[in-house]
């Protein structure tokens, strides 16, 4: 339904013939305010519910401010006084002030909506071609917060390359006093193992060569007793070199009466040389 505020443009004293505009989906008119526009009044109709088919003509006259008046204080008196046609009328025109309203409504909202769509694409060029000022400053704020990270990393980084080469530097330092410390203990221990393998041959040798000196000692105290035995006792001695030990055990060393004996043994003994040289 459309609503048309403004039938009559310009002011007019007499009574004339207006046709009210055509929609292309409404086909129905009211009238607002007791058929009342700008003043203007559609004849021919009851005032408060003025309708018409779009096309029709109608007739305007202009109405007087006091009927204007009386009109409008007739209408404002107590509902117990208000006949039935009248209250109709003003339920219908109440009726009628409620859909302008929403049409009035639907109008702005529409009008809000194809402002807010213009500031948005004036908005979105700004963005676009990066002239907003909020924008601008927003890109400020983001590009100096970027440089302060780059700097704080930048500075992190130093800081961990710094703590990671001392560290290593400490590592390498540790690394090779150990290797120093285990060297010179491994050194130690050789060196003492070996002062006690020393100690031990030396002892060993010791050892030997007391037992040597006592086997030399033994020996030349046997050579010894043997040489005081061949000369004290000779007949036994050729017995012992001739039959041995076990015959000339049986043998009487200190008997005399053998020169017999003897001289066959010594004259073997020779014969036994001889043949050797």
């Amino acid at each position: 339904m459309t609503y048309y505020n403004k039938i009559v443009q310009t002011e007019i004293s007499e009574p004339v013939n207006v046709t009210i505009p055509a929609s292309n989906t409404d086909s129905l008119v009211v009238a607002y305010d007791y058929g009342v526009f700008n003043g203007y009044v559609l004849e021919g109709t009851s005032r408060g519910s003025v309708w018409g088919v779009v096309g029709a003509t109608f007739v305007v006259k202009k109405i007087e401010d006091d009927e204007l008046a009386d009109e409008m204080q007739e209408s404002s008196d107590s509902e117990s006084e208000i006949e039935p046609s009248v209250y109709e009328r003003r339920r219908e025109l109440n009726a009628w002030r409620t859909v302008l309203a929403e049409k009035l409504f639907i109008e702005a909202r529409r009008k809000l909506y194809t402002e807010k769509l213009n500031q948005l694409e004036k908005r979105q060029a700004e963005v676009l071609s990066q002239e907003a000022a909020d924008f601008i400053k927003k890109k400020e704020e983001i590009l100096k917060a970027y440089h302060d990270r780059l700097q704080y990393i930048e500075v992190i980084r130093a800081l961990r390359t710094e703590s990671l080469k001392r560290r290593t530097i400490g590592q390498l330092e540790c690394a090779q006093q150990n290797l120093n410390n285990n060297k010179r203990m491994a050194y130690e221990k050789v060196e003492n193992d070996i002062w006690t393998k020393i100690q031990k041959l030396d002892d060993d040798m010791k050892r030997c060569t007391r037992e040597y000196v006592n086997f030399c000692r033994e020996f030349e105290r046997s050579k010894e007793r043997e040489r005081r035995k061949r000369k004290r006792y000779p007949v036994a001695n050729v017995i012992e070199r001739l039959l041995g030990d076990a015959v000339s055990s049986l043998i009487d060393p200190y008997d005399e009466n053998v020169d017999e004996d003897l001289y066959v043994c010594e004259q073997a003994l020779k014969a036994v040389n001889g043949r050797e040289n």
